[in-house]
């Protein structure tokens, strides 16, 4: 669209739900990315293996895959080791995940929710005159960090964990593992990041420089 030249970008068959990377100077094509989810095309090593790709989550995926049961998490962190193994050295692990930091906070109200009176109020007109019955509290419907429903955050207790143990995980995951996590407030912006990336990495291989 800004006159970049245009990348192939390989998306992993397994991606039940892939991003749509329509209006980004890309072409996009459904293959076998053996490690991670997406890849520039013929970016692979003798085997067959990715020698860079990117990992995208959604927010229920991402949590469930570091906090859920033993076995879910060791086959997390052992993609996570596999990929390190495989890349071209010094090149980092990205994860691309749909939803901004402070939703993954624990579950509270938001700070756009405060009294308000009813406009249909037949005593005060909408007016709170005297504290009104009517007054109770209500979020901003266009409100751009809970989206109207006045809540923001995590809820932790259906899945019988706190927020200490996702960030110890996250934690384990950056420092130990170098993974970067790359955080993106939807699709939209996920698709808009992967891109980006594959981008960068695309750019860098036409001028020799391996990192």
């Amino acid at each position: 669209m800004n006159g970049h030249p245009t990348i192939q970008i390989v998306i992993d068959s397994r991606e039940q739900t892939p991003l749509d990377f329509t209006g980004l100077d890309c072409t996009t094509e459904v293959g076998c990315v053996k490690v991670l989810d997406y890849q520039l095309k013929g970016d692979v090593n003798e085997d067959g293996t990715p020698r860079w790709a990117v990992e995208r989550k959604s927010l229920p995926d991402f949590v469930g895959s570091i906090t859920g049961r033993k076995e879910i998490q060791d086959r997390e962190f052992a993609k996570i080791r596999m990929a390190r193994r495989v890349f071209d050295k010094g090149w980092p692990i990205i994860y691309v995940v749909e939803t901004d930091f402070y939703s993954l906070l624990p579950e509270r109200r938001c700070p756009c929710v405060h009294p308000r009176a009813s406009m249909r109020c037949r005593d005060c007109g909408g007016k709170a005159t005297a504290y009104c019955a009517c007054v109770q509290p209500r979020p901003m419907r266009k409100c751009e960090f809970c989206g109207g429903c006045g809540v923001i955050g995590y809820n932790y207790d259906r899945r019988k964990i706190g927020a200490p143990f996702l960030f110890h995980q996250i934690s384990v995951m950056e420092i130990q593992y170098g993974v970067h996590i790359d955080y993106a407030h939807n699709a939209l912006g996920a698709a808009c990041k992967v891109e980006l990336q594959l981008r960068r990495r695309w750019e860098l291989l036409q001028i020799g420089v391996k990192k």
